[in-house]
């Protein structure tokens, strides 16, 4: 063999390992590429749908504190009436709380005593409270104690029928200021034609257990 000829091997040889170790490092670039794209896409979703998500908390939260913040409802948690109730939310199952999506508004005092509700959609004055939901109603639960202390609550509550969003708020006088007279809870079910709703806004797919 002449020393051309090997030249020529050893040099395809050499050429075809590096185009070899070119391939594999261009393989695993482009896969990591790949992976580090779609694990931005797959943030992005879950960013989008949390953001749906909290807008949606946000809305049924300034809700409650329409419904809080209020003279009225001061004189409520004092003095409790059906007429005040009906006044607020109308009778039956198609007040206007219903309208917007509220499963239910609960006014606690300050002890942490169900002093009023509606429900919706029920037909009522009052609510069938769900044993797991009565029994966070109380002064020294996480979910009721903020607000009665002056601050507030908002999230996504888990209860046996499914998840709601929530929202609690300290009963205060008209202006805001002042000690907290009790507190109102506002829950809007997470059912599966609501979290459709979000999704189509999110332009995302998702689900809430």
């Amino acid at each position: 063999m002449t020393i051309r000829r090997k030249t020529l091997i050893i040099t395809g040889i050499t050429s075809a390992g590096l185009l070899a170790v070119l391939y594999l490092t261009s393989h695993v670039f482009l896969q990591s590429s790949f992976r580090q794209l779609q694990a931005e896409s797959e943030v992005k979703n879950v960013q989008r749908a949390l953001g749906t998500l909290e807008d949606d908390v946000r809305l049924l939260d300034r809700l409650a504190v329409d419904n809080a913040s209020y003279d009225e409802t001061c004189k409520f948690i004092r003095h409790p009436s059906r007429l005040f109730l009906d006044e607020m939310f109308g009778e039956g199952a198609t007040g206007a709380l219903s309208r917007q999506g509220v499963r239910s508004i609960i006014f606690l005092d300050l002890a942490g005593r169900v002093v009023g509700s509606r429900c919706y959609p029920s037909a009522g004055a009052g609510c069938d409270i769900a044993p797991d939901l009565k029994a966070l109603l109380t002064a020294g639960d996480p979910l009721i104690r903020p607000a009665l202390g002056g601050s507030n609550t908002k999230g996504i509550l888990s209860l046996a029928e499914g998840p709601f969003i929530a929202a609690v708020r300290p009963i205060l006088p008209t202006n805001n200021h002042g000690p907290a007279h009790g507190a109102v809870l506002m829950l809007r079910t997470l059912n599966q034609a609501r979290v459709a709703k979000m999704a189509e806004r999110a332009g995302v797919q998702f689900t809430i257990r």
